[in-house]
């Protein structure tokens, strides 16, 4: 479901990104050698000549900050992942993750365990950076997608379906919260926000929790 999702995005945002992100599952994290190769693997694979999401004439995506808003499910599957990534423990998920429908999307490479792929992938090899995006990301104002569709699906934050040179003052303050100016110049060249996203169904479902394209 969202490889389909992702596909409606660039579909309806004309987003041309490189392949080769795909095969690179970008993770984000707060490591400055690790930022610094990210974002020449960006500069590699993308063009300020590739289009970026959004247009002037593509109407915004209404971003949404009250979670009454969102279905019970929805917000008891949120408030279940946040309240497991505040403990610091990678192993606090493990219910979560058992008590979803399915395994979320969380990388991009083909690995089966999220649980050993944010601890492999952690700067520090605890996951415990890796729960910190969890809290910001979940933390954030979010949208929903594909509204009355099969693929309805509330995503965080929002601006992975923003487009990035669109945002407000107080928008791209938000925007500094979840990832450094550096990755935010990389992210503008690369045609929008492949930071840390998450994404759960109107039935509770998680789908993803994933960085890169």
């Amino acid at each position: 479901m969202y490889n389909t999702i992702l596909r409606c995005i660039k579909f309806r945002h004309a987003l041309a990104l490189s392949g080769s992100l795909l095969l690179l599952g970008l993770a984000v994290s707060r490591a400055p050698a690790q930022t610094a190769e990210r974002i020449q693997q960006f500069s590699q694979s993308n063009t300020k000549d590739q289009n970026r999401i959004g247009s002037a004439k593509e109407k915004l995506p209404e971003i949404l900050y009250d979670l009454k808003k969102l279905p019970g499910p929805v917000l008891k599957k949120r408030n279940a992942i946040l309240q497991a990534a505040k403990t610091g423990d990678l192993n606090a998920l493990k219910q979560v993750l058992a008590d979803n429908k399915l395994v979320p999307n969380f990388s991009f490479g083909g690995e089966k365990d999220p649980l050993a792929f944010w601890k492999q992938s952690s700067a520090d090899k605890t996951g415990r950076d890796i729960l910190a995006e969890m809290v910001r990301v979940f933390s954030s104002g979010f949208v929903l997608f594909g509204a009355g569709t099969p693929n309805e699906v509330y995503i965080w934050p929002y601006h992975f379906a923003h487009p990035l040179d669109k945002l407000t003052p107080a928008q791209e303050v938000e925007l500094y919260l979840l990832i450094t100016p550096e990755e935010r110049k990389a992210m503008v060249d690369a045609g929008g926000y492949i930071g840390y996203r998450g994404g759960i169904s109107p039935n509770g479902t998680w789908q993803f929790f994933v960085a890169g394209d």
